[in-house]
């Protein structure tokens, strides 16, 4: 049966700040003396969370592209609020000549460049309509699609998407576990709202990672789309791709695209599925 795969990454945060503190602690309380100095010490290294380099290698290695969603955070900072500090602290200027070339050269080369919506974008036509204008204007032609934040979602969420000038949204989807969020296993339109896009997210690294076999959970997602015809869309944070920060993340991304190969899997960015998708409905997009 036929199978395709979208890979995608959301671009939280591309250099490492309070989590060489918090990654401490979370060693030492764990007895990872180990993983405890090489934190420590990993702040006179080279920037950790910069794996965009690395990403563009493993793809390239096997012909593929996937699509990258940058975000534009502007969740105010509030110093004696701790629970904020993991939204509002740590994030890039996407404007940036550092970042902006970035995303300048993967979408030169290839890639797709989408939004990662901001935290509070999912209920904010105007905030949407600014982040889509900012990226747009890095890379100088349309941006189709969007992910959210956290896939943070209301039921007006779409409908605001839709308004700004998106084809498609990549939000629905687990934030805790391999799957299909409402049962829906391909793209769709949602109700009231022709011409503009669902595509279910269905793998998530830290969905998989976190469990005792975490291939076998990969694994498992793949035998239940290439049976039931679902699509595949998995989202591997573009940081992960750091081994000594994230063991095995790596490994387990390489190994879904040499299954995929295995299993004769169609790759394709989100954008492209959604584009060929309408074509094969109507014969025009």
């Amino acid at each position: 049966m036929s199978l395709t795969i979208c890979l995608s990454h959301d671009v939280d945060r591309t250099r490492k700040t309070f989590q060489y503190f918090s990654h401490s602690v979370k060693a030492v309380l764990k007895l990872d003396f180990r993983s405890f100095f090489y934190q420590f010490g990993s702040v006179f290294y080279e920037n950790p969370y910069w794996q965009f380099e690395k990403i563009i290698e493993i793809e390239n290695s096997y012909n593929l592209k996937s699509t990258f969603f940058f975000l534009n955070e502007t969740y105010p900072f509030k110093p004696f609020a701790i629970k904020t500090w993991p939204i509002s602290v740590g994030y890039y200027n996407i404007k940036s000549k550092k970042i902006s070339g970035i995303i300048q050269k993967l979408d030169q080369q290839g890639w797709e460049i989408g939004l990662h919506g901001s935290y509070n974008s999912y209920k904010d036509f105007e905030l949407l309509q600014k982040e889509k204008s900012d990226l747009e204007e890095i890379i100088s032609h349309r941006i189709l699609g969007i992910r959210q934040h956290f896939l943070n979602m209301n039921s007006e969420t779409w409908a605001l998407q839709k308004k700004a000038g998106f084809l498609y949204d990549s939000s629905l989807g687990f934030r805790d576990k391999a799957g299909y969020k409402n049962e829906k296993t391909d793209i769709f339109e949602p109700e009231s709202l022709p011409g503009f896009f669902v595509v279910p997210m269905s793998l998530m690294d830290m969905t998989v990672m976190n469990k005792k076999d975490p291939w076998g959970e990969t694994e498992k997602l793949l035998d239940f789309a290439e049976k039931n015809k679902a699509i595949v869309v998995a989202n591997w944070h573009h940081r992960v791709f750091n081994p000594k920060e994230f063991p095995n993340y790596p490994d387990i991304y390489i190994k879904l695209i040499k299954e995929g190969k295995k299993r004769n899997a169609t790759f394709l960015t989100i954008g492209e599925y959604v584009q060929n998708q309408i074509i094969n409905r109507s014969g025009k997009i």
